[in-house]
């Protein structure tokens, strides 16, 4: 990804990005997205935020939930030994009672005679993750903290979209009523426009493993994502 420089004041901004604290001399640095939802080795220059350490350590457990669910759904299997990543055998391997609890979320259908893999994964520990991913876009790309909890928030699996909601999903919605409304002077959204890191419409961080779009309009915030070309996510903040 490209170096750009923030305009707006916002790498100044003193308080937690997530609750508000105010933040010490030494804040920690918070990568968005998290790293565990990129492949080593990582892309340049990845954007991060300032956030309290309490709110960083909060995270982790949801996160490497969120990372090794991922791992296990795309493989079909939460067994480390069906693996085709070494390194996720391993996380599982260290990890028995995560990868137990992501055993269990799998249901097994047999529609037309053919097995199907379903999960019923955790929503709550899913969304935490997206909306402290989607509250940082926000803060790198335009300059503006969203402390409170968003209205919105939303996954589902690409595969299982219809071909007017996975249409409707890529292109973003037109929320304005002065059409698509570019972003402001000075934020790194508005420069990264006009860069090879956006790609019909979507920043992508990394290709195959993550992509997302902040999108403002006259109503409302909406953050999108794609992660591993799987789960899409959408957040949503309501200006009204």
């Amino acid at each position: 990804m490209l170096q750009i420089t923030d305009y707006t004041g916002a790498d100044q901004y003193d308080q937690c990005l997530h609750c508000a604290r105010k933040l010490d001399a030494k804040p920690t640095r918070d990568h968005v997205p998290s790293l565990g939802l990129l492949a080593s080795p990582y892309p340049d220059n990845l954007p991060t935020v300032d956030i309290c350490p309490e709110c960083n350590n909060g995270f982790s457990d949801d996160e490497r939930y969120l990372f090794l669910l991922l791992d296990c759904v795309l493989s079909g299997s939460a067994d480390p030994n069906d693996q085709p990543d070494p390194r996720v055998a391993e996380r599982l391997g260290k990890a028995p009672g995560l990868a137990r609890r992501i055993a269990d979320q799998q249901v097994l259908t047999l529609p037309l005679d053919v097995e199907t893999v379903w999960w019923q994964p955790e929503s709550a520990r899913i969304n935490t993750v997206i909306v402290k991913n989607a509250r940082g876009h926000v803060m790198y790309e335009t300059g503006v903290p969203l402390h409170r909890q968003p209205d919105s928030v939303a996954f589902s699996a690409l595969s299982i979209l219809t071909a007017e909601q996975r249409q409707a999903f890529e292109r973003g919605a037109d929320d304005s009523a002065h059409g698509v409304l570019l972003p402001e002077v000075g934020t790194r959204a508005l420069a990264r426009a006009f860069t090879p890191d956006v790609v019909d419409g979507w920043v992508v961080v990394q290709t195959s493993r993550y992509r997302f779009a902040v999108d403002t309009g006259d109503s409302a915030v909406r953050v999108r994502s794609v992660i591993r070309e799987y789960l899409a996510t959408e957040t949503i903040w309501c200006l009204d």
